[in-house]
């Protein structure tokens, strides 16, 4: 379930935020990140991922984040999981002062996967490896 924009806000204001990480890794040992265009994390190099709806299983949310942002279905891929971190930032995507953002984030590890060339959204301006 999807939250209309005013009560999002309010979540990330008061509340930590589930999201995964997707860290897709090429036969090299590369991982793909890509440069986010929106905050937070505007301009820095990042591994596509994204939120975790409420209402939304894990695998239907791997399989939305993982389409939507790099165009390729990772939910039957075999991941595993990697580690769940903190992601901690002062700003927020609303462009309000004074409401940081927090993320409980379940980073998923997808070996050996096939070579992802550009991002499935606008949540990255390009990837590379």
């Amino acid at each position: 379930m999807r939250l209309p924009i005013d009560r999002f806000r309010n979540v990330v204001r008061d509340s930590v935020l589930v999201s995964l990480d997707l860290l897709i890794v090429n036969d090299k040992a590369e991982v793909l990140v890509g440069r986010r265009q929106n905050p937070p994390a505007k301009d820095w190099l990042f591994v596509p991922g994204g939120r975790v709806y409420k209402e939304e299983r894990l695998a239907e949310a791997l399989q939305r984040i993982s389409v939507s942002e790099t165009g390729v279905d990772l939910s039957q891929a075999g991941g595993s999981l990697y580690g769940v971190y903190d992601h901690l930032y002062t700003d927020n995507g609303f462009g309000e002062d004074g409401i940081s953002t927090h993320y409980a984030v379940i980073a998923c590890l997808f070996e050996n996967c096939p070579s992802i060339h550009s991002p499935g959204d606008a949540q990255h301006e390009y990837f590379q490896l």
